[in-house]
């Protein structure tokens, strides 16, 4: 018998350093991913208006601070953290 297992997500906010693509480095950036609240590795959940996030890098949500998370053009993007913009 299988069992139906309930998935609750929530958003997450990674910052990569040191970004290399094609040989080209592009610095910091931010990246968007989702976790299943029961099963993220650890973190607290924070709900930001309305939408729960869960930050698993320690410290890198101060980062944040001021920041405005958008989606524009069918990608995630950061805007006014400290670390630069980020792209997903």
């Amino acid at each position: 018998m299988s069992h139906i297992t309930e998935y609750t997500p929530a958003a997450s906010l990674m910052l990569a350093s040191d970004v290399v693509v094609g040989g080209v480095s592009s610095g910091p950036q931010w990246g968007v991913g989702f976790y299943d609240i029961a099963t993220r590795p650890f973190g607290r959940v924070t709900s930001i208006q309305g939408v729960p996030f869960v930050f698993v890098q320690p410290g890198a949500f101060r980062l944040l601070n001021g920041a405005t998370l958008d989606f524009r053009n069918g990608r995630f993007v950061v805007d006014g953290c400290v670390g630069g913009s980020a792209h997903d």
